[in-house]
């Protein structure tokens, strides 16, 4: 039995580098599962879930996110959703998508959430033949302006992310670049996605190695907010704006799917008269 996915995050004070690691062996597991998304189609999925969750490392107590690609070439409409305490939920459409879309060309939308705040933060980045590991990256470097990189691997469903900390005017170490860094380390990191430790206790061992000092281990998990009561209010929507015949037609109850669990809801027709 798989263990709960994992974002663990290290710190390098030698050369001044963030590292966090994602174990999503998991996560990735139960989204098939819940997802029919078939063939090459599910690789896409994967690199693009692998790489956007560390987004959460930017959320605050009580935060929350949420990351949309709309694709025009191919077409389809990606949603993650995130919340500071590491819970998830994603989105694909179409849900049958079986291709692997080599470059993405379309626009990336991000919505930050802040506690006691009703208007989120929002920033648009363009997306021009750029390829789906890549992604994450772009939105990185073109609106937050981090130095960082996320790096992927095809060994395990693992990835890892790293950040140049701003330099201090009392630091004497030697100036890494993050190219230079990863290039210093990627044996090692390759090592560990190669044996695909799902352990987090064995995960901290093998970055204590490196010199990396454990900060925070944070549980990534599905979880999903719907529930009957949030469909029947959405189709007492409907029936606002049009009708309970135009909605019901001639049929006795509805059978709602929840767009991201996949969880099955019936609404019978008495719910909805009065």
């Amino acid at each position: 039995m798989l263990r709960t996915s994992k974002l663990i995050s290290f710190l390098d004070q030698t050369n001044n580098f963030q590292v966090r690691f994602l174990e999503g062996q998991k996560l990735i597991n139960d989204l098939a599962l819940i997802h029919d998304v078939k063939n090459q189609g599910f690789a896409f999925f994967r690199e693009l879930i692998l790489t956007n969750v560390h987004l959460i490392s930017t959320l605050k107590n009580n935060e929350g996110l949420g990351l949309f690609i709309d694709s025009n070439d191919p077409y389809f409409r990606f949603k993650l959703e995130c919340s500071e305490n590491g819970n998830i939920r994603t989105l694909l459409f179409p849900a049958d998508l079986d291709l692997f879309p080599s470059k993405i060309k379309g626009e990336l939308r991000f919505s930050k959430l802040f506690q006691g705040r009703s208007t989120p933060y929002t920033s648009i980045v363009g997306l021009e033949n750029a390829a789906t590991a890549t992604v994450a990256n772009i939105f990185l470097k073109e609106s937050h302006q981090l130095n960082a990189e996320i790096y992927l691997t095809e060994h395990s469903d693992q990835s890892i992310y790293l950040a140049k900390l701003p330099t201090r005017s009392s630091d004497t170490q030697k100036n890494i670049c993050l190219e230079e860094y990863w290039k210093n380390i990627s044996s090692q990191v390759n090592h560990i996605f190669s044996e695909a430790y799902c352990e987090s206790e064995k995960l901290i061992v093998e970055f204590k190695k490196l010199g990396l000092t454990h900060l925070q281990t944070k549980q990534i998990k599905l979880s999903c907010p719907c529930s009957e009561e949030k469909m029947i209010e959405g189709i007492w929507s409907l029936i606002r704006t049009e009708s309970l015949e135009e909605v019901f037609l001639d049929k006795h109850e509805l059978e709602i799917r929840c767009d991201y669990c996949k969880k099955n809801y019936i609404l019978k027709r008495e719910i909805f008269k009065s």
